[in-house]
């Protein structure tokens, strides 16, 4: 099998063992209500929390995980040189926070962009792309060790596809991961991604939270 075979199932196998562990335990996060049912989103059983890490936002700040407490949040792991999924997943979480624009200010969901290429996507690069999608938007870029300590908790997969001509592409998981107002990860959504369910399943996610 050749690399990209073998980044899909990786991938796969990553995500999909986030999915079975909140399906097998069969409980939510948010005590009472274990029976709401979702669209796409994935619930997991209990907030996962997130390691110690430090990257760089798209103003050249340290951002770590302290930086996703206080608000929901939604990541995405991508990179600015991506021809199709990263482009298309940031225009629809722009129109999924459109949808949700009646929400409370703290569950009013913050989106990361975090760079799976860091080697290109400086904070200056990050900062022209995000920003054309959605003038909210944050990127995150910096040290590739402290990537690598992110994405593993979040059982995020990427690598590299060399190129005939001497350059790379770059595989990742293509998922979103939902962050409660803690900084824990306490929901996946797998692809493809419509903004119309996202919404719907993250005011339900909310407002579970709430009860």
């Amino acid at each position: 099998m050749n690399k990209l075979t073998l980044f899909a199932i990786g991938a796969a196998a990553l995500i999909g063992g986030l999915l079975a562990y909140a399906l097998t335990k069969g409980a939510s996060p948010f005590g009472a209500q274990q029976s709401r049912a979702y669209e796409q989103l994935t619930e997991l059983p209990s907030g996962r929390a997130l390691p110690d890490f430090e990257l760089l936002d798209q103003d050249g700040q340290s951002f770590g995980r302290d930086g996703f407490a206080g608000r929901w949040s939604v990541l995405f792991f991508g990179f600015t040189n991506c021809p199709d999924i990263c482009p298309m997943t940031l225009y629809e979480l722009s129109r999924m926070q459109k949808a949700l624009k009646d929400l409370p200010p703290r569950q009013y969901p913050s989106v990361y962009m975090i760079s799976v290429d860091v080697a290109r996507d400086t904070p200056e690069v990050m900062a022209n792309y995000v920003r054309a999608f959605n003038s909210a938007f944050v990127g995150l870029t910096g040290d590739a060790a402290e990537l690598a300590r992110l994405a593993s908790t979040l059982g995020v997969a990427y690598g590299t596809e060399p190129r005939a001509d001497g350059g790379y592409e770059v595989l990742h998981t293509a998922a979103l991961f939902f962050l409660n107002d803690a900084g824990e990860l306490v929901a996946v959504s797998s692809a493809p991604h419509d903004p119309a369910v996202l919404a719907r399943d993250y005011s339900k996610l909310v407002s579970g939270a709430s009860t």
